[in-house]
């Protein structure tokens, strides 16, 4: 660009609308590229450029002016002008013009699988740098993926007002979370970025209790099982028993037999759809709010920390693992307890000892029902309920134990319209 076209643009510029005199002002320098750069290196240099500009932009308290942000304050005539100054000695004088007290200056250098990408943050009134930030990436994708934390890091500092219009896209949310931020500050004097901090922990904060409570609850399910099992097994060695004494099955010794096992059956599923019902609730994230990742003005050391699992979600895997296991040792239960207690029945029918309850035979007519009821019963049960039941058990371990770091961040939000 010419002096003279340079002095055009320039008196177009002071007479272009300014913002506010309370509002610091940065521009966005152009990338410095070393002479040896490639192609590749300088086909990607804009597109970096751009990125950073907007991230910049989402996170400073100042207002970020690019090429395109002066450009869009200029007519055609100087548009074209400008579209010719790409040094940064020639946008200097342009930020003179707009009165812009920040500079933004980056430089990339690319050496063979590495990328290092370094900014600075420029008060040019004082000739100083005021922050510095930088990466080394292994691509360029990778690189690109850092200048959120390089944004961040340069507007360390910046304050962002709760009325600002842009307010919804810098935090990353929708509305709501907007209106509820301006809530939290209205009439005090808290600080926007440690009330929206802990508005974000608040709401998105996994639920402890209730972790601990799907756990134990599958937790109670497979105890249930366990000791139905440990009773039956028992009952059963006595059935036995009482049936060689009464030359049949005996009534009492036969209900109690098909009887006292359901309770804990029933208990056993009760429990498990209780624990599916919590983690129903659990998958909602009622209360939730949506936070992009990419989005300002927080603690991000304290997000960190919050999305760490606590006692509840650290607990309760293991809580529902045990439910699983114990479901699984049931029928082992039950024939354990049958086979020690049956040679102890065997010993008593030997030396004619007699059984802790004497009863009579059933009739002939019933006792092949009620012995395919006795003998077929927990065989279906061992076969279809309890093997169901511990793989419940054990996919909601699974599961638990897979959610209990949950992200408190989304990877993106459409803000409400």
């Amino acid at each position: 660009m010419t002096s003279s076209a340079l002095l055009t643009t320039l008196l177009l510029l002071a007479q272009a609308p300014q913002p506010a005199a309370d509002t610091a002002r940065a521009v966005v320098l152009p990338l410095q590229l070393p002479a040896t750069a490639s192609s590749e290196v300088k086909a990607a240099a804009p597109g970096i450029e751009r990125a950073l500009t907007d991230r910049l932009a989402r996170h400073a308290g100042f207002k970020v002016l690019s090429r395109a942000d002066l450009q869009a304050a200029l007519g055609k005539e100087a548009q074209a002008q400008l579209s010719g100054c790409d040094a940064e000695s020639c946008l200097a004088e342009v930020a003179d013009a707009l009165g812009a007290e920040l500079a933004v200056s980056s430089r990339l250098v690319v050496e063979p699988g590495l990328w290092s990408f370094s900014v600075s943050l420029l008060d040019r009134r004082a000739a100083r740098a005021l922050r510095r930030a930088g990466v080394k990436a292994r691509s360029l994708d990778a690189l690109m993926a850092s200048l959120d934390q390089i944004a961040r890091q340069l507007a360390q500092g910046s304050r962002i007002s709760a009325e600002d219009p842009e307010l919804v896209k810098r935090l990353g949310t929708t509305e709501a979370g907007t209106r509820l931020l301006r809530e939290r500050l209205a009439g005090g004097d808290a600080d926007l970025a440690t009330e929206w901090t802990r508005i974000i922990v608040e709401h998105n904060q996994e639920g402890e209790v209730l972790a601990f409570l799907e756990g134990a609850a599958v937790l109670a399910s497979g105890a249930q099982l366990l000791v139905g099992g440990f009773l039956h097994g028992f009952l059963m060695a006595q059935w036995l028993f009482a049936s060689a004494e009464a030359g049949g099955p005996p009534p009492v010794a036969s209900a109690l037999v098909v009887l006292v096992p359901i309770p804990f059956l029933v208990g056993s599923l009760g429990a498990l759809a209780f624990a599916g019902v919590l983690a129903l609730v659990d998958m909602q994230d009622l209360g939730r709010l949506p936070v992009a990742r990419h989005g300002c003005c927080r603690d991000e050391e304290v997000v960190r920390d919050a999305a760490e699992p606590g006692w509840g979600r650290k607990v309760a895997p293991f809580l529902a693992g045990l439910g699983g296991g114990f479901a699984a040792s049931s029928v082992g239960a039950s024939g354990l307890m049958f086979f020690s207690i049956f040679p102890v029945t065997l010993l008593m029918l030997t030396f004619g000892l007699s059984a802790p309850f004497r009863e009579t035979a059933v009739r002939d007519d019933v006792t092949g029902t009620l012995q395919d009821i006795i003998v077929r019963g927990p065989f279906i049960i061992g076969c279809c309920f309890i093997p169901v039941v511990t793989l419940v058990s054990l996919a909601s371990a699974l599961g638990l134990a897979l959610t209990s770091g949950r992200d408190l961040l989304d990877d993106e939000v459409e803000p409400a319209k």
